[in-house]
C-alpha cells in the first residue's frame, strides 16, 4: 500500500513536461496579476505595498499548494491529464471567476471571462515556449509579429464599445454642438443672455478664491491609529459619542481597526476658518459610502479652501468608520447614523463656540449654517436638515441645537433610501443637488426626488430649490480621493472611461455651484440666483467638456398646473382645464428614473407626430389672485424633459432621438385678447438626451449588477423661464404649447408664474 502510495504521489508529476511546464507559469502569471489588480479593492490597512506582498505571497502559496492538491486526486483516479497544469488552470479560473463575480457580473459572465482569460493565458504561454525553440533569427521575428497581433487584437476587443460613434457625446464646445454661452438669436453671448434673462450677473466667477486668509486645523478624538491629524497632530480634542441606540452591530475586525466600536465614535473634523473676527456662516461638508480604510474626508480640501477664502467655516467631517469594509461590511443602520453624526458635531461646535480662547469662540454665526453631502452623506445631509423626523426622542440634542437654523443643503450625486419607512422633507430650506449621467455607483437621479419633496411657504425669503445635471460627469470625481473609477478594482476596470469629464472639470463645476449657492443663500448674494435659473450665465466659468441640465423654483412660484391632484388629466391644479389636439398619446403619469422607478413628481406626457396643441385655459376669479405672489416683472415658467427613449424611432440602446429638438411655440393669451408667442429655442436650448454606454463590453450592460446599467437614459427636467414683460400673470387666461412639425416626446411640469 505504501508502494501504491509513493507511485500515485510521483504520478502527479506526469505529463508535466514541456509546453504544459510553459502553461502552467502562464496561468500563475493570471493569478498574480488578477491578485494585484484585486488588491487595491480589498485594502487591509497595512498600506498598498504591503497589501500587494501579502496578496501575491498567499497567492503564490495558495495556487502551489492548489495545484498539487489537484494533482494529487488526478493521479489517484488515474486521469490520464497533465495534473499540475490542471490544478494550476483551476486555481487561477476560480480566482477569476470570483473576483468578476465580485464585482456583480453574473455566474455565466463571470464564468467565461474565467474560461477564456485562464485559456488565454495558458496558450500565450505555450506559444512563447514554442517560438523559443525556433532559430533565433526566426524565433525574435515570429515573437515580435505574435505580441505586435496580441496587442491589436487586445486593443480592438477592448476599445470595440466606443467605435459606435452614436454612443459618444456632443461636446458643448465641439463644432455641431451647442455652446451654453451661444443664446437663440446667435448675438454676442453676453448681449444675448441679457436680452432673453434679464440683467447681466455682476458677481464674479465662484470657483475664484475670495479675499480672505484662512488657517487649517483639525479637531478629534486625539487617539486616532491611522491618522495624525486627528491624533497626536489634533489641535482640539473632543469627546467620543455613543452611537449603540442606532448601530446594533460592530464586527470585532472593525474593532481591531479603528480602535474603538460603536459606543464611542470619534467626533473628528477638518476645517479650513477664514481669519480675523466676528461671526461666519457655518457649512459642514460630509463624505459618502467608500472603503473604510480608503480614507475620503481629505477629498473636499479644493471645496474647504475655496468656501473659507469666500469668507465660510467650512469643515469636512470623518465618518470613515461608518463606511463599508471588504473585511467587516458596513455598520447595519448606517444611514441614521450618518445624520445623527452630524448633529453630533453641530452640537460639538455650539460647544467650542461657547468656550472663550477657543478658535471657535464668537465666530459661527448659527442662523446661517450649510450641510453638503457626497453620495450617502448627500441624503444624510437632507436628513439632518429635517432632524425632527428622526431624532425627536434626542431631547438633550435637540435642545442643544435650538437656535441653529440650517439654511442650505448641497448634495452631490445622492442617495435617497427610505429610513424607518420615511424620507427626509425640507420646508423653507435652500436645496441644491448635482448628477453625473455617467455616474456607474448612483446611476438614478435620486437628488431629483428630494428636490421635489422640497417646499417653500415663504415668498420673498431667497430661498430656492436648484439641480443640475451634467452629461459627462461619474460618481467618484467628485472626491479627490476617491480615484476615477466609481467602481473599486477589479470591477472598475470593466467600465468606460472615455466619455467622462476629467476630475478637475467635474469639481470644477461642483465648486461653480455650490460656491454660487453658498453665496446667494447664506450670504444673501442675489446676483447669483439667475446661474441657477439658467446655467448659462455660468458659460465663462462651467467647463466645456460636458452638457448641462438645470431646474429651478423658489417661493414665488404658482402652479397652473402641477398634476399631483388627481389624476384627471383635463383638470389644472388653479381654476381652469387642459385640452390637446393632434398627439398620439396625451396623458398624466409619474417621471421615471433611469431604472423606470418613480421620481415622486407627476407630469402631462405628450406624444406627438407632427402638428399639435397643448392649451391650459384659466378661469378668471378667485383663483388668478394666487398668481399675484408672481410679483412684476414675471416669468412663465416650466420643466420640460425629453421622453423619446421611448419612442420606436429612437433605434434602441445608444441611439440619438430622432428629433427632441421639434419645434415648440409657448403662447399666451390675456383677458383682452392679446396673443404673444415665443419659440421655445428662443429662451433655451433643448438638449438632446444622453444615451449612455457604462461598461467596455456591451452584453454586460444588461446583466451586470442585476440589470444596473440596462437603460441607457434618464429623462431629466430642464427649466424654462419666458419673460411676460409688462404683462401680469393674473391677467392671462390661456397658456398653450404647439408642437409645429417633427416627431417628439415629452412630459410637462411645474407649469405656472414666477418673480424674475
Amino acid at each position: 500500500m505504501i508502494g501504491w502510495l509513493r507511485k500515485r504521489l510521483a504520478a502527479r508529476y506526469l505529463y508535466h513536461t514541456g509546453l504544459w511546464k510553459a502553461a502552467s507559469r502562464g496561468v500563475i502569471s493570471l493569478s498574480l496579476l488578477g491578485i494585484c489588480l484585486a488588491a487595491p479593492g480589498m485594502p487591509t490597512g497595512l498600506g498598498g505595498g504591503a497589501d500587494l506582498l501579502l496578496f501575491g505571497l498567499l497567492t503564490a502559496v495558495g495556487s502551489w499548494l492548489a495545484a498539487h492538491a489537484v494533482a494529487i486526486v488526478l493521479s489517484f483516479v488515474y486521469v490520464p491529464v497533465p495534473r499540475l497544469f490542471a490544478g494550476y488552470a483551476l486555481y487561477a479560473g476560480t480566482e477569476i471567476y470570483l473576483l468578476s463575480y465580485s464585482a456583480d457580473l453574473t455566474a455565466a459572465s463571470s464564468l467565461a471571462i474565467a474560461a477564456v482569460l485562464t485559456a488565454a493565458a495558458a496558450g500565450t504561454a505555450a506559444a512563447v515556449a514554442l517560438l523559443r525553440r525556433l532559430p533565433a533569427a526566426g524565433a525574435r521575428r515570429q515573437a515580435a509579429a505574435a505580441a505586435v497581433g496580441a496587442a491589436v487584437m487586445l486593443s480592438a476587443v477592448w476599445q470595440l464599445p466606443a467605435a459606435d460613434p452614436a454612443a459618444e457625446p456632443v461636446l458643448a464646445d465641439s463644432a455641431d454642438g451647442y455652446t451654453p454661452a451661444d443664446a437663440a438669436d446667435g448675438g454676442d453671448s453676453a448681449d444675448a443672455l441679457d436680452s432673453v434673462l434679464g440683467a447681466g450677473l455682476y458677481a464674479g466667477d465662484p470657483a475664484a478664491a475670495g479675499p480672505y486668509a484662512f488657517r487649517y486645523f483639525t479637531y478629534g478624538s486625539g487617539d486616532d491609529r491611522h491618522r495624525a491629524e486627528y491624533g497626536n497632530g489634533v489641535t482640539l480634542k473632543t469627546v467620543p459619542v455613543d452611537a449603540s441606540a442606532y448601530i446594533s452591530d460592530w464586527p470585532w475586525l472593525k474593532k481591531l481597526f479603528w480602535g474603538f466600536d460603536r459606543k464611542s465614535l470619534p467626533v473628528n473634523g477638518r476645517v479650513w476658518m477664514p481669519e480675523g473676527s466676528g461671526p461666519r456662516p457655518l457649512v459642514l461638508i460630509v463624505h459618502g459610502n467608500h472603503l473604510m480604510e480608503q480614507f475620503s474626508d481629505d477629498g473636499y480640501g479644493y471645496l474647504g479652501q475655496l468656501l473659507a477664502s469666500r469668507g465660510f467655516i467650512a469643515i469636512s467631517v470623518d465618518e470613515n468608520f461608518l463606511n463599508y469594509s471588504v473585511w467587516s461590511g458596513i455598520p447595519d443602520n448606517d444611514m441614521k447614523a450618518r445624520a445623527w453624526m452630524l448633529l453630533k458635531h453641530l452640537q460639538q461646535l455650539k460647544a467650542f463656540g461657547s468656550e472663550p480662547g477657543n478658535p471657535f469662540y464668537g465666530r459661527i454665526d448659527w442662523d446661517k449654517v450649510g450641510l453638503i453631502g457626497h453620495s450617502r452623506g448627500g441624503q444624510a445631509v437632507a436628513m439632518a436638515a429635517d432632524a425632527r423626523r428622526w431624532f425627536a426622542g434626542e431631547d438633550k440634542l435637540m435642545k442643544d441645537l435650538n437656535g441653529v437654523r440650517i439654511r442650505s443643503v448641497a448634495a452631490m450625486a445622492p442617495t435617497d433610501r427610505a429610513v424607518d419607512g420615511k424620507h427626509a422633507e425640507l420646508n423653507d430650506v435652500a436645496y441644491l443637488t448635482l448628477q453625473g449621467a455617467r455616474d456607474a455607483d448612483v446611476t438614478d437621479f435620486y437628488g431629483d426626488r428630494q428636490y421635489n419633496r422640497t417646499t417653500f411657504t415663504q415668498t420673498g425669503s431667497g430661498m430656492f430649490k436648484a439641480s443640475l445635471y451634467m452629461t459627462n460627469a461619474n460618481h467618484s470625481r467628485f472626491n479627490t480621493s476617491w480615484g476615477s473609477m466609481d467602481q473599486k478594482l477589479p470591477g472598475g476596470l470593466l467600465l468606460e472611461l472615455k466619455p467622462i469629464m476629467d476630475g478637475d472639470d467635474q469639481r470644477r463645476a461642483a465648486q461653480v455651484y455650490i460656491s454660487a449657492f453658498l453665496e446667494a443663500t447664506l450670504h444673501d448674494n442675489a446676483a447669483y440666483a439667475k446661474l441657477f435659473q439658467d446655467y448659462r450665465y455660468g458659460s465663462d466659468w462651467l467647463p466645456s467638456t460636458t452638457r448641462y441640465y438645470s431646474q429651478y423654483e423658489d417661493g414665488s412660484f404658482a402652479a397652473i398646473a402641477d398634476f399631483e391632484e388627481d389624476g384627471d388629466r383635463r383638470t389644472l391644479t388653479a381654476a381652469g382645464t387642459a385640452e390637446a389636439t393632434g398627439f398620439n398619446e396625451w396623458s398624466e403619469g409619474e417621471a421615471l428614473s433611469r431604472s423606470r422607478n418613480g421620481k415622486g413628481t407627476k407630469g402631462v406626457i405628450l406624444e406627438w407626430d407632427g402638428t399639435a396643441s397643448y392649451t391650459l385655459r384659466l378661469q378668471r376669479g378667485e383663483m388668478n389672485g394666487q398668481f399675484a405672489k408672481a410679483a412684476e416683472p414675471a416669468v412663465l415658467t416650466f420643466a420640460i424633459a425629453d421622453l423619446s427613449r421611448d419612442l420606436p424611432e429612437a433605434g434602441g440602446k445608444n441611439k440619438r432621438a430622432v428629433n427632441p429638438g421639434s419645434s415648440i411655440t409657448v403662447e399666451w393669451i390675456t383677458a383682452d385678447g392679446k396673443r404673444r408667442e415665443v419659440p421655445l429655442a428662443s429662451v433655451m436650448q433643448w438638449e438632446e438626451p444622453e444615451f449612455v454606454t457604462f461598461t467596455r463590453l456591451p452584453f454586460l450592460e444588461d446583466t451586470i449588477d442585476d440589470g444596473k446599467y440596462k437603460e441607457p437614459n434618464e429623462p431629466v427636467y430642464q427649466t424654462v423661464r419666458v419673460p411676460l414683460g409688462t404683462t401680469k400673470a393674473e391677467d392671462i387666461v390661456q397658456v398653450a404649447f404647439r408642437m409645429d412639425g417633427g416627431a417628439g416626446k415629452a412630459m410637462l411640469d411645474h407649469v405656472g408664474f414666477a418673480s424674475e
